[in-house]
């Protein structure tokens, strides 16, 4: 079996308002998405003890509307 590769959709509204709420710099949606694929929980999902990591990041989404 082979690993799974993820893909990470991120909303980019979301994202721009949590930075706004917490008072803190936007992320870069490459580099969050790296970390979440590091994470126990993904990284868990769907376990091959065979393979090690388990997913990987394919792709990264980002799509936004912004409002004028």
């Amino acid at each position: 079996m082979h690993p799974h590769l993820a893909h990470v959709f991120v909303d980019g509204g979301y994202l721009r308002a949590l930075a706004k709420d917490f008072n803190k710099v936007l992320v870069n949606p490459r580099d969050m998405a790296s970390q979440l694929m590091k994470s126990s929980a993904v990284q868990t999902w769907a376990y091959d003890p065979s393979i090690d990591p388990n997913a990987f990041l394919g792709r990264v989404h980002y799509y936004d509307a912004i409002w004028t």
